[in-house]
């Protein structure tokens, strides 16, 4: 065992900022050339060492500070006692007054300072820099920094919150966008593995056979039943025209399908039944496209009576539930809104469209955005809930876009219906219990 002793990266700054500033220390053009993990700089056309080769972290160039400040003639000081990096620029204070830009860019690069200067953010940005220097296979040190991404997000044990890399952030875009190349399935994790929820009327899974209800255990003969949902949905999915053997287990059998991956655009609102006297219609999740369809379905509607089916919906984009409410019960409270710092009202503001009597299908499937359209026309005694209690999910997410393509999709808020009733673990209670699979016919008899 060989054994090195780490050097410590003491101070970093965008490199892009560095660069804005240079400019302005002197009264001639100059150049810098810097190289990740190469602790050689070129400045002028001449070479210099530095003491910490730059490191590329999710896209972002960091540089040593001091090594860079002395080549350009800004001075930088560390005060132990303080805690503080103390940076001196020539010239600048005059510039940085007169330009927003570069005003803004220095305070995210000491905002990035601040952040650096702690001792576990050094000892992953050195134990990534080691491993891609140092490490003796370097062809397996490609995916090291999303690795180190993926564990930071796992380390909080969060079932919601999740880090995807760029091809993986790809598939999800498109299913939030109401296409993707698959089977057309929809899937949710239940206690016993991933379970299909729903399948998407015309597709490829259901002409094979796949059933609402199916436990995915393999799929190309990769045993899957405790692999996270994020992984198979990724091998479900794969390029257009291409085969995947899926099997899954149906009560007491076990059943395996050839399917053919196409390109699913799904229709997110279905009209299922339109009479003078009722209306059907199914929500099956909630994308950016789906205020606009339910609009458009709602507009050959003139049954007094709706039936809103929501069995099987997982859920979806916050601010398209919040639409879709609106136009049923108008500008009321929708749910309450909790992040780490307070407790906000959300209220619709799409004006109502529908006045009519007004019934919600829900079952242990409807999740997440679905249970908080329920749980909101429950609260505002604008509909009648029918079927079983409703899955539990009652946090939200919010889907930061990176730079490099990544997404970071965290749990950073708690929602509650208007009254304050608990939806994590728990669940909507419905205002009338009923088995889910005939609870269409039941409320088919209600007046």
């Amino acid at each position: 065992m060989v054994r090195k002793n780490g050097n410590k990266l003491a101070f970093f700054l965008l490199l892009a900022v560095l660069l804005s500033v240079a400019p302005a220390l002197s009264y001639s053009n100059h150049t810098l050339e810097l190289f990740p993990n190469s602790s050689t700089a070129i400045f002028d056309g001449k070479s210099y060492k530095l003491t910490a080769s730059p490191v590329l972290v999710q896209g972002r160039l960091l540089v040593p500070v001091r090594d860079i400040s002395e080549l350009i003639g800004v001075d930088v000081r560390w005060d132990n006692q303080a805690r503080k990096a103390i940076v001196t620029f020539p010239y600048v204070p005059d510039l940085v007054s007169e330009n927003q830009t570069l005003r803004d860019n220095l305070q995210d690069s000491l905002s990035y300072l601040q952040v650096l200067d702690n001792p576990e953010m050094q000892a992953l940005v050195t134990t990534i820099k080691t491993i891609k220097e140092e490490y003796l296979y370097p062809e397996k040190t490609s995916t090291v920094v999303y690795a180190a991404a993926k564990g930071a997000v796992n380390s909080l044990q969060d079932p919601y919150s999740s880090f995807y890399d760029p091809s993986e952030a790809k598939q999800i875009l498109e299913a939030l966008q109401g296409a993707f190349v698959g089977i057309g399935v929809y899937l949710q994790e239940s206690a016993n593995g991933v379970v299909v929820v729903k399948v998407v009327p015309g597709s490829p899974a259901q002409k094979a056979g796949m059933q609402a209800g199916d436990l995915i255990i393999k799929v190309d003969d990769v045993d899957v039943s405790s692999a996270p949902i994020e992984v198979i949905s990724s091998l479900l999915k794969g390029e257009e025209g291409t085969y995947v053997k899926v099997t899954v287990k149906r009560a007491d059998k076990t059943l395996t399908f050839t399917i053919q991956r196409l390109r699913i655009v799904v229709p997110t609102v279905s009209l299922i039944m339109n009479t003078t006297t009722v209306a059907v219609l199914q929500i099956d999740q909630f994308t950016e496209t789906t205020p606009s369809e339910f609009r458009q379905v709602m507009g050959s509607v003139k049954a007094p009576k709706l039936v809103i089916d929501l069995r099987g919906n997982p859920g979806g984009l916050v601010e398209s539930l919040v639409d879709v409410a609106g136009m049923l019960m108008g500008t009321k409270p929708v749910f309450l809104y909790r992040d780490n710092e307070q407790t906000t009202v959300i209220d619709a503001e799409t004006p109502q469209i529908y006045t009519g009597r007004l019934y919600v299908l829900v079952d242990k499937y409807s999740a997440s955005a679905a249970e908080m359209l329920a749980g909101a026309l429950q609260d505002n005694k604008r509909a009648t809930i029918v079927g079983e209690r409703t899955f539990g999910k009652g946090v939200g997410q919010t889907l930061f876009d990176l730079e490099d393509g990544s997404l970071l999709y965290l749990t950073t808020f708690e929602f509650r219906t208007p009254n304050g009733k608990v939806i994590n673990n728990y669940g909507i209670d419905p205002d009338i219990k009923v088995d889910p699979a005939t609870a269409l016919e039941y409320v088919l008899r209600l007046p």
